[in-house]
């Protein structure tokens, strides 16, 4: 024990997401938790992937408009 109260030389686990922890933060912070947690995240990712390059291939046919190719920016940002 040093004169500031630490111990030099022990190793502690550090439980950065403590399972059972009383969550009285904000409600859409909690949310974004759980999605992440969840396998909708992933899942929910994929589709917005496949749906910008969708838009990016059909912005290759449709060259006169420009806002099939901003909307699959936003998509690409979104996933």
């Amino acid at each position: 024990m040093t004169a500031l109260g630490l111990q030099r030389g022990h190793c502690f686990r550090i439980n950065y997401f403590p399972e059972d922890d009383d969550y009285d933060q904000e409600g859409s912070e909690y949310l974004l938790r759980i999605v992440r947690a969840s396998s909708l995240f992933p899942i929910l990712s994929a589709i917005l992937l496949l749906l910008a390059g969708l838009c990016v291939g059909a912005g290759k046919l449709y060259s006169s408009k420009h806002n099939i190719i901003l909307s699959a920016g936003i998509l690409f940002v979104a996933a």
